[in-house]
């Protein structure tokens, strides 16, 4: 009766323990550095590449017609390049956004691994949104707040 017992215990001991070390900066079993989350295991909120911070970038504009599409983030062509947004919901909440609305997006450019991880894809983290006379801009500069 006691030797089912200490084995369920054991085995429960063994999976926590295994849980645990396999968790930390977004990767799974089995990953290396470069294979973490699409973000370098740094998340989009802190910039979209590693080491680099988004007092280091400069602002940038970019203008065109927003493209929305269900379960991918927000992207606008311009200029040759197709840029993936990173809104904050600050200014989603403050603004209606339509697919195919023309906007000026005042930003910071980084780049990211596409979630099929066998491209990069450009992303611009917005800071100000201006669309049909509206201008919005985040209150912060970037990071977490």
């Amino acid at each position: 009766m006691k030797k089912p017992f200490v084995i369920a215990v054991s085995m429960v001991v063994l999976m926590t323990a295994f849980a645990s070390a396999q968790a930390g900066n977004g990767r799974g079993p089995g990953m290396t550095d470069d294979q973490g989350s699409r973000y370098g295991g740094y998340g989009p909120m802190h910039g979209g590449q590693r080491g680099i911070a988004l007092d280091d970038l400069e602002s940038e504009t970019v203008s065109g017609r927003i493209q929305l599409r269900q379960g991918a983030l927000p992207t606008v062509p311009s200029g040759g390049t197709t840029y993936a947004l990173h809104i904050p919901r600050i200014l989603t909440d403050q603004i209606a956004i339509r697919d195919g609305q023309h906007v000026s997006i005042e930003g910071y450019i980084t780049t990211a691994r596409s979630f099929d991880l066998l491209s990069e894809e450009t992303i611009l983290r917005v800071r100000a949104l201006e669309s049909e006379g509206t201008r919005v801009v985040a209150p912060f500069r970037g990071g977490r707040r």
